[in-house]
């Protein structure tokens, strides 16, 4: 981009984070957990509201169930959300990230259609209710 400055290398520069520590009263990893969770049940609703029928393969809904299960993952592996997942047992953990992973990185075609319907709308609404309950959400 000629004519243009950029800071750093690649054109992208760290923003720094909410202060991990309350600030004014406000616990700010709670906030961010929780804004986290509504996210991931925005989508997690975009991907069920039209039923099984219209959960297929390169439509919305389906790529919204993406997205849920991908936040879902996303909540282990944020440093400040540690204390929040901390009671979640390791085979609820790796089971969301395999599905992650099969959605993210294998592709469409590697995934279990049914199976991944019933986790979106038997288990992953499951895990968020405990999730919520667990932290007084």
């Amino acid at each position: 981009m000629s004519g243009s400055t950029r800071e750093g290398q690649g054109g992208f520069v760290a923003k720094p984070r909410i202060p991990s520590a309350s600030v004014d009263g406000v616990d700010h990893q709670l906030e961010n957990f929780r804004d986290s969770l509504e996210d991931i049940e925005s989508h997690l609703l975009l991907a069920v509201s039209g039923g099984r029928e219209a959960f297929v393969r390169r439509s919305g809904a389906y790529a919204a169930g993406s997205v849920a299960i991908t936040r879902a993952a996303a909540l282990f592996e944020v440093p400040g959300f540690t204390r929040f997942v901390s009671g979640v047992d390791r085979s609820t953990a790796l089971a969301i990230a395999t599905t992650r992973n099969i959605a993210d990185h294998s592709g469409y075609r590697a995934m279990d259609d049914d199976r991944f319907w019933l986790t979106l709308t038997a288990h992953l609404p499951r895990f968020l209710t405990e999730l919520k309950s667990a932290n007084g959400l």
